[in-house]
């Protein structure tokens, strides 16, 4: 698993509002049994503008997701399902998200 993967999300309860999980987590903490991870969900399917420099758009194919930093968490890493693809290309996006979150900057 590597910082900026993209899973599937196996929860029934969420997978159809949320269908894309992305780990966010250091590789270096990957001996831990959780993983932080950023819900993605549809940019298509979102009631009025987001707030772009916290939920940073995320291509996956031809379709566009929100990265919803402010809802970020973690979970079991058996929980993650398969791996989809990697938004390492949105890592400085994604960073400036979180310090947001964390820091107001």
């Amino acid at each position: 698993m590597a910082q900026f993967d993209i899973f599937k999300n196996k929860d029934p309860r969420t997978k159809e509002r949320t269908p894309y999980l992305m780990d966010v987590q250091a590789a270096l903490l990957s001996t831990l049994a959780t993983r932080v991870v950023v819900p993605l969900r549809s940019a298509s399917g979102r009631k009025g503008p987001a707030i772009t420099r916290l939920h940073p758009i995320i291509r996956i194919g031809n379709l566009d997701y929100l990265a919803v930093v402010s809802e970020m968490g973690a979970i079991p890493t058996v929980v993650l399902g398969s791996f989809v693809a990697s938004a390492q290309q949105d890592r400085q996006q994604i960073v400036a998200a979180t310090d947001l979150l964390l820091t107001g900057f």
